[in-house]
């Protein structure tokens, strides 16, 4: 049997990922992770950024509730994720990167 995506979660995911990259673009520039060589954030820097945000969800939530970052008041979760989808983007579009 063939999955077919719900385009109503879809777009929900979107709705997470969107106040993440808000912020990032207030704060850094606008889509600066896809600027080569050291005008980004290195591939050391992008995982301790998730890991950073993983852990924070792990310490600051509990099983009925999700922390939130305090910069974008994005979930830690969001911030994790939407730094994920920029390294597979920057991989696979072969992005220079520190």
């Amino acid at each position: 049997m063939a999955y077919k995506i719900r385009e109503d979660i879809a777009q929900e995911f979107i709705s997470y990922l969107t106040p993440v990259f808000k912020m990032g673009a207030e704060k850094h520039g606008d889509v600066n992770w896809l600027q080569p060589y050291g005008k980004t954030c290195s591939h050391k820097e992008m995982h301790d950024c998730v890991f950073h945000h993983v852990a924070r969800s792990f310490t600051n939530g509990d099983a009925n509730n999700l922390a939130k970052c305090n910069d974008s008041e994005a979930f830690d979760l969001a911030h994790a994720a939407a730094r994920c989808l920029m390294r597979i983007y920057t991989v696979l579009h072969k992005i220079p990167n520190n």
